[in-house]
């Protein structure tokens, strides 16, 4: 990322520590579940590639990981950012979407939210990842994002972030890798973590009122609380679970009660 000389790392699309999070004691395989259209396996391979240098791994993890990590939805069902966002009412709600002002919150850092994000769209980007058969296309905006992460620019132009987080009791501990859509004809790409869905919208014609709603580039910071959005995501993943054929700990793990509920 930073063009300087230097011993890559093996680093991680999403945090290494994301992965801990993943695995289910309860189950008799406990690692996370990799799925991917036709297959669906618990593995305790991670999607790593020689990519960043120590500098920009720290950069990476100061700038948003490590804050992430502590305030998505956690393996104990607990979701600090969620309850830090809603602990003071809603801006407004839109399309059943409720809005709330991450910059108005305290202890929610809204800067460190929208780091990490762009951080996760490109390394999406830069490389093909051991594991995936596809990188995000992000065109001139890639350099742009390149630029931004290291501090060299501000929030790149003709993009906007917007982030929608579930209830505590919606958020499932589901990741998923970026990947590509569009947006009433708008080019976006989108991943998951804990509780959280990232999307990045590109183009010279996103309309101000969108982006007014979004994380950045508006004013106020606003993240979206939206069960049935979260749901809607996840109903997705379901499909493409089912259509791999679950089988044993697998189909247990989705049709069953969650294993977080079950424990003394």
């Amino acid at each position: 990322m930073c063009r300087q000389s230097a011993d890559l790392l093996d680093s991680h699309l999403l945090p290494s520590g994301l992965y801990k999070f993943l695995k289910e004691p309860s189950l008799h395989n406990p690692n996370p579940v990799s799925v991917t259209p036709g297959a669906a396996v618990a593995t305790s391979k991670e999607i790593r590639q020689h990519l960043l240098c120590a500098t920009c791994e720290n950069r990476f993890n100061n700038g948003g990981e490590r804050w992430m990590l502590k305030n998505c939805s956690q393996p104990s069902g607990s979701f600090p950012l969620s309850d830090k966002l809603t602990s003071l009412p809603a801006q407004m709600k839109v399309r059943g979407v409720e809005l709330y002002s991450a910059k108005a919150a305290q202890r929610v850092e809204p800067d460190q939210i929208i780091y990490f994000g762009m951080s996760v769209f490109w390394r999406a980007a830069a490389t093909v990842w051991r594991g995936l058969n596809h990188r995000l296309e992000l065109g001139p905006y890639e350099e742009a994002l390149r630029l931004y992460l290291l501090g060299d620019s501000g929030f790149p132009s003709h993009t906007a972030l917007r982030v929608i987080i579930s209830t505590p009791a919606i958020a499932k501990l589901v990741a998923i890798f970026p990947i590509s859509d569009r947006i009433n004809g708008m080019r976006c790409h989108t991943f998951l973590v804990p509780g959280m869905i990232f999307t990045l919208l590109l183009g010279q014609h996103i309309p101000s009122a969108f982006k007014a709603l979004t994380l950045t580039p508006s004013v106020d910071r606003f993240v979206g609380v939206s069960d049935s959005m979260y749901q809607q995501a996840m109903r997705v993943t379901a499909r493409t679970v089912l259509s791999a054929e679950p089988k044993g700990h697998l189909k247990e793990f989705w049709e069953g009660p969650d294993p977080r509920t079950q424990r003394d």
